[in-house]
């Protein structure tokens, strides 16, 4: 099944999405730090569970440790 998170403020805009708590894509425009970090997330395969598949700011934090 798929997890989609959705976020818009003024500057800047989320989505990403996630299937089998794997990163599958997203869209990341305003913020570099956190594009770089969903990219290694990608690249490695890394599996998200628990708490941080239950909102996008969860998930967020998570992926900037």
């Amino acid at each position: 099944s798929y997890i989609l998170f959705d976020k818009e403020t003024v500057d800047q805009y989320l989505r990403i999405v996630l299937r089998d708590e794997q990163i599958t894509g997203s869209i990341i425009i305003g913020n570099k730090v956190l594009a770089t970090a969903i990219k290694h997330a990608m690249e490695k395969g890394t599996h998200f569970y628990g708490e941080c598949l239950h909102t996008l700011d969860a998930l967020i934090e998570k992926l900037l440790e």
